[in-house]
């Protein structure tokens, strides 16, 4: 399926309707990334995120799942590491996390639009991750695991590099593809044909969202 797809198309979302998003990439399980797509309800930044995850009446009271980084913390929670930096604790470092809770998930979404190209065939997940870095110098991509048909990926702040490889065996026939991400770009992937790992790139804030999606 994939051994004659031999680069990643960059799409205007203007210019992209639901038909040929489906017809031409998701169907085809064809990676894609559309420029200028960034669904956000006004500006986000660290800071703001930790102002939410702490006075939020939802957010503050779920703890997240599957929370990684390069810094060790001691309560092993996002809401920790945000504060601290916040307080001019922490820098060059690299975390994400899911908001596995459904009300969480959704008070989460106050953030972000669902994009306007994605099909009414594509259901979203309930949950959603968020990646955040900051003067992050790291070489190694960390996985972007939403654990859905389909991988939803928004840059939101800052730069991001995306590495794309099929799963085995088609990662002996196929290509593998790295590709920037800047903001505003979303990333549209199949997880059935596509692994999708990602590496903050910029020095300064850098800020990602992912959901999963299925269609029929």
């Amino acid at each position: 399926m994939c051994e004659s797809t031999e680069r990643v198309d960059k799409v205007p979302a203007p210019g992209l309707t639901d038909d040929v998003l489906m017809e031409n990439y998701v169907k085809r399980d064809v990676p894609v990334i559309v420029t200028g797509a960034s669904p956000l309800k006004g500006d986000i930044t660290l800071h703001r995120l930790a102002q939410l995850y702490s006075e939020h009446p939802v957010l503050k009271r779920y703890f997240s799942c599957g929370l990684a980084s390069n810094v060790r913390q001691t309560s092993g929670d996002h809401v920790e590491l945000l504060r601290n930096v916040v307080d001019d604790k922490l820098d060059k470092f690299y975390a994400k996390w899911e908001n596995c809770n459904r009300d969480a998930a959704k008070a989460f979404r106050s953030l972000y639009r669902r994009p306007q190209f994605l099909p009414s065939a594509v259901s979203v997940s309930a949950s959603n991750w968020v990646y955040v870095a900051s003067n992050y110098t790291g070489k190694l991509y960390k996985p972007v695991d939403v654990a859905q048909s389909l991988v939803i990926f928004m840059q939101v702040k800052g730069e991001s590099r995306v590495k794309m490889e099929p799963w085995s065996p088609c990662d002996q026939i196929c290509s593998h593809f790295v590709e920037a991400l800047e903001e505003g770009d979303v990333l549209i992937a199949t997880d059935f044909l596509w692994k999708v790992d990602y590496l903050p790139t910029n020095k300064s804030e850098n800020i990602a969202i992912a959901f999963g999606g299925s269609f029929d």
